[in-house]
């Protein structure tokens, strides 16, 4: 009797160590870089401007739904402008959560949309560190962890880029001007992209909402006005031939 309860014993307590391990096992990947000790350092001097960053999920998954939210330790406590985004949803650092079916989970852990990471309210003064938290619904501790160290940046309002490595910078950035916007015409300068391309830009809100989207193409220089939005921060969202090639932080002051 002894014997088998012993037994129980040790199986419910391997049991219970597998199922940690399992959860432990559940790491994000950022930009195709995958952060199975939960910590990723960017060096953003190396990689220059442009799009959010892409989080998956790989590891185990959990089959249930899951709840995203942000943290942050460090010297700057305004950070606004810093958002995790998915399907046009958002949440910013605080005690907002973003839920996510056990059907979008799978996503994540396959080849569906990612989270976006918006950093573009960050500059040199906001040394410290970003953590993003993955829970099941209801949970005291996380199924997944990512910490994102943010030594290395020095352009204010601009983010850091999706790039396919840490190593691989992206060259594309797209003036846009007067940025910040008090009044009149805003300008996307769209020369950089062959004449022959076409595309569209979207305007949207941090919450997800689009405001506003047009049509354009490569070899131009796209004009619209500034009346169109309340005072507040907005991302501006640029696609050419199907594909995003940039996203940047858009001030409308008034």
């Amino acid at each position: 009797m002894r014997t088998c309860r012993t037994l129980i014993l040790v199986l419910l307590a391997l049991s219970l160590s597998l199922t940690l391990w399992a959860q432990r096992s559940a790491h994000f990947v950022v930009n195709g870089q995958s952060c199975e000790e939960g910590y990723c350092s960017l060096n953003v001097l190396n990689l220059g401007v442009g799009r959010p960053l892409q989080l998956r999920l790989a590891g185990n998954y959990p089959n249930s739904d899951l709840e995203f939210f942000l943290t942050f330790s460090g010297k700057k406590k305004s950070l606004q402008g810093v958002t995790l985004e998915y399907r046009g949803y958002s949440v910013s650092i605080g005690a907002e959560r973003l839920r996510i079916s056990a059907g979008q989970v799978s996503q994540l852990f396959e080849n569906g949309l990612p989270l976006r990471l918006h950093l573009g309210e960050l500059n040199a003064s906001a040394s410290g560190v970003v953590s993003v938290h993955a829970r099941r619904t209801g949970a005291t501790e996380d199924f997944a962890r990512l910490d994102i160290n943010l030594e290395g940046l020095r352009i204010p309002g601009e983010e850091i880029p999706w790039a396919n490595t840490f190593g691989s910078p992206h060259s594309i950035v797209v003036p846009i001007y007067p940025n910040p916007v008090r009044q009149g015409p805003i300008f996307i300068d769209l020369q950089t992209f062959p004449s022959g391309s076409a595309g569209t830009v979207s305007v949207v809100d941090l919450l997800g909402t689009r405001l506003y989207r047009a049509t354009v193409s490569g070899g131009s220089v796209h004009q619209f006005s500034s009346e169109l939005f309340p005072k507040g921060v907005y991302f501006v969202r640029i696609e050419m031939d199907g594909e995003v090639v940039y996203t940047a932080r858009l001030v409308v002051e008034k």
